[in-house]
């Protein structure tokens, strides 16, 4: 079987990679990963220097994690889940998107352990939007996908998914440009998931921070890129750094001066923080 580190070098060739753990997450449906970057920044380590990816923490690695925003083609991967897997059908919006604008282009895919894809574009400078439309997410320019790994999921077989698409991209398949309907459709306001605070985030006014959040907020990003954004109440909620605002790109929040985390899958806290610790 094909080592982690060797699909990393194949995927390198397509764009910044970098080591990632996966394991089962409950919580996301019953073949849910959590994906936690093992690089000190997450995916902002990411690289496609074969001298500096043998450097990378690789022992416990499971999984290859791609950078999207770095990568040469400015790569989007539109992110099709499935009922199994998320409780919302992305491949029936896609039949009736197709309905309405026409089949999408050939585009490579990778599959992921729940049964869904990730259909690659071409989309430079886009960024990212979680809940396009039900069981589609948009990853782009200022986030990450899982590109190749296994997971052993404790009520059946370990799962394996293969780099099937950085081999369709190095063998000479084109990677389309993302069509036009879905690149608006990411510019929207998101629809993922419960609708508390969807669609009604906004970006914080670093201005008007008490200096406490500010310091905290820095710590955030320095810990890797998370960020934060005003829920709808007007209280200061971190997102993953991968995911825009939204119900299902929260990790916790801010305030006053006190980072409150209620996940246990965020890369670079202490052993042991999880479920409204205080990470100060």
């Amino acid at each position: 079987m094909t080592s982690v580190p060797d699909i990393a070098l194949r995927w390198a060739a397509v764009g910044p990679v970098f080591p990632v753990h996966t394991e089962p997450d409950p919580s996301k449906g019953p073949r849910g990963t959590a994906k936690r970057p093992l690089t000190a920044h997450g995916h902002l380590d990411a690289s496609q220097d074969p001298e500096v990816l043998a450097r990378m923490p690789w022992g416990k690695a499971n999984a290859v994690g791609l950078d999207l925003g770095r990568s040469g083609a400015g790569l989007a991967a539109l992110d099709v889940d499935t009922v199994e897997g998320h409780g919302e059908d992305g491949g029936a919006t896609l039949t009736a998107l197709t309905r309405q604008h026409g089949p999408l282009p050939d585009a490579p895919v990778n599959l992921t352990p729940s049964g869904g894809e990730h259909q690659l574009y071409k989309a430079p400078g886009l960024r990212g939007r979680s809940g396009i439309a039900p069981g589609l997410d948009l990853k782009a320019g200022d986030g990450w996908i899982v590109v190749a790994g296994r997971v052993a999921f404790p009520d059946g077989p370990e799962g394996r998914w293969e780099p099937d698409a950085a081999r369709s991209i190095l063998e000479g398949h084109p990677v389309p440009d993302l069509p036009a309907h879905v690149a608006a459709m990411g510019s929207g306001p998101s629809t993922n998931g419960s609708t508390r605070g969807t669609g009604r985030w906004q970006k914080v006014n670093r201005a008007e921070l008490h200096p406490a959040d500010l310091a905290a907020l820095v710590a955030l990003e320095t810990l890797g890129g998370h960020n934060a954004h005003l829920g709808p109440a007007g209280e200061l909620r971190i997102t993953r750094p991968d995911k825009t605002a939204g119900a299902s790109a929260t990790v916790g929040y801010i305030g006053p001066g006190i980072v409150r985390v209620f996940t246990s899958g965020w890369h670079g806290l202490p052993e042991g923080v999880y479920d409204a610790d205080r990470l100060t």
